[in-house]
């Protein structure tokens, strides 16, 4: 099976450090971060990654705009997205699932899989 690409586009370092370290653990996946939402919309139209993991609340580009130029561009509109955020539940028609912060390594992963597996 090929590996699955996952890019995840949250403004705090850490927090993607921490998934960084979760994923480094599972050999079926691939990780590309970015701490920009402008730079993640252009990440996710060269790179075409399985599955965007998205923050809501970053200064640069917020989520919410991120999520929508993911859907509008042609290329990227059918790209997986689960949001990624401390606000609360979050439903939308427009993503593929929702993880809250803070989470657990098992969390997450399920939360991955899941998507990835419909």
């Amino acid at each position: 099976m090929a590996k699955k690409l996952i890019l995840c586009i949250d403004d705090d370092p850490e927090t993607l450090q921490l998934v960084r370290l979760i994923l480094a653990r599972e050999p079926d996946f691939d990780f590309k971060s970015t701490t920009s939402g402008q730079q993640g919309i252009e990440l996710t139209q060269r790179l075409k990654p399985d599955l965007v993991l998205l923050d809501i609340m970053m200064p640069d580009v917020d989520g919410w705009q991120v999520l929508e130029k993911i859907r509008a561009l042609e290329e990227t509109r059918n790209t997986r997205v689960v949001l990624f955020s401390a606000v609360g539940m979050i439903t939308s028609t427009k993503v593929d699932g929702y993880i809250s912060k803070p989470f657990s390594p098992q969390k997450l992963m399920s939360g991955i899989r899941r998507v990835l597996e419909d």
